[in-house]
């Protein structure tokens, strides 16, 4: 069951219960849903590293149960009252995850199907969340409710494409992730299904009018222009204009639904500048913050450990979290142990070094390293991205599939 060949199985088991577990039911946001998804989580990564007989990655074990136990040890001597263990859970799955090796799981069939039923299930919950489709409003309102009650109705309210993932800021990231794999796939296979995959992400980031999703949509975008300017003059001339057309398209049907009523140059210059998202209502001087900045300030030595504060947000800013929680030790620990991983992970050291640098980037707004959906996401995009490489390595006919063994 634990075998190294059942292995292409695990992964794609974790992707899809990880994105697709529940927050809540009914609209009623519990911590026992939240510490069930956590929990089988936690469970699929200890299957994958205990299939590895004993060629887990030593180095990184040790960071992984150093976080641990770092977080365990500061605990008794923080000066706040508030113990949240639960915590333990968000950077256990994270210590599972660096631990494990996956640059030598196969990306067979069962990973490349995974991978498009991912991305049709997010393409068609989009679409119902930007259409307001009552029936992917109600699933999702029910049963992906987070953070607190009133965030997703708002979200769907306001026709943002979250999806599974609650709020804006990390379905910017999610977004943004599937949208280049999919670029790279496209790029390396010819395969167009990937091209309109990226297409739709595009218009998802946008549609989320926050400042993560426009600033992974200028990202993306300027991916997209790039990879058609490097192609053939006639394919390059009608995509660009395909693409320009269906940004018009989406632009104009935002507007109809009540938004860029002032222009859209000032909407976007609305959501930059706002006080209330974004990196001033976070750092600002009325920013989330502000509170977790003063404790800093005062006690820069007397980590809190697994204990909180009723007006922390900590989930806003990963490097201040894991400041506050484990000194500057801790926060090296997480960003080296993320670092190692990719780099020995992905056969693309470029892709790595990409990676690493956009979720550390997308981290001073918003702490993904211990979210549990973007843990379940990355180890289908390293082995699907290291499948490519294998079995591309150059770019071959569109007819050519991407697995390289089979289920």
């Amino acid at each position: 069951m634990f075998a190294a060949r059942n292995r292409p199985f695990w992964v794609c088991m974790l992707l899809l219960l990880g994105v697709y577990l529940p927050t809540s039911s009914g609209g009623e946001i519990t911590k026992g849903w939240t510490q069930f998804a956590l929990m089988v989580v936690c469970l699929l990564l200890s299957i994958l590293l205990v299939s590895e007989r004993g060629r887990a990655k030593g180095d990184l074990l040790f960071i992984g149960s150093f976080i641990l136990l770092l977080l365990l040890v500061f605990t008794p001597f923080s000066l706040l009252p508030i113990p949240v263990y639960g915590v333990l859970a968000s950077f256990a799955v994270f210590s599972l995850l660096i631990s494990i090796r996956f640059e030598n799981i196969r990306a067979t069939r069962l990973v490349e199907r995974t991978f498009i039923f991912v991305n049709i299930a997010n393409i068609f919950l989009g679409c119902g969340i930007l259409f307001h489709l009552h029936p992917v409003q109600w699933l999702i309102e029910n049963y992906y409710s987070a953070a607190y009650p009133e965030l997703v109705p708002m979200m769907l309210d306001n026709g943002k494409p979250v999806l599974t993932y609650a709020t804006h800021s990390l379905a910017g990231l999610v977004h943004y992730l599937f949208f280049w794999v999919n670029l790279c796939a496209y790029k390396q296979t010819g395969r167009r299904i990937h091209l309109w995959f990226s297409a739709v992400y595009l218009i998802f980031m946008l549609s989320l009018l926050s400042v993560s999703g426009l600033v992974f949509f200028g990202a993306a975008l300027a991916q997209l222009m790039w990879t058609f300017m490097r192609g053939k003059t006639l394919m390059a001339a009608l995509s660009v204009s395909f693409l320009t057309l269906a940004l018009f398209a989406t632009a104009k049907f935002l507007g109809n639904q009540g938004y860029f009523s002032e222009g859209i140059a000032s909407e976007a210059r609305d959501v930059v500048s706002s006080e209330g998202n974004g990196f001033l209502g976070r750092y600002s001087y009325a920013g989330n913050l502000l509170p977790v900045l003063d404790y800093l300030s005062e006690h820069p030595l007397r980590p809190a450990g697994l204990k909180t504060d009723d007006d922390w947000l900590l989930i806003d800013s990963g490097p201040i979290g894991y400041y506050v929680r484990g000194s500057i030790v801790l926060l090296v620990l997480m960003y080296r142990g993320f670092f190692l991983f990719l780099k020995r992970n992905l056969l693309n050291r470029r892709n790595a070094y990409f990676l690493f640098a956009v979720v550390v980037c997308f981290e001073v707004g918003f702490s993904a390293l211990t979210s549990f959906r973007v843990v379940c996401i990355l180890p289908i995009m390293i082995v699907y991205l290291n499948g490519l490489r294998v079995a591309y390595p150059k770019k071959m006919p569109s007819q050519q599939v991407l697995a390289v063994g089979n289920v």
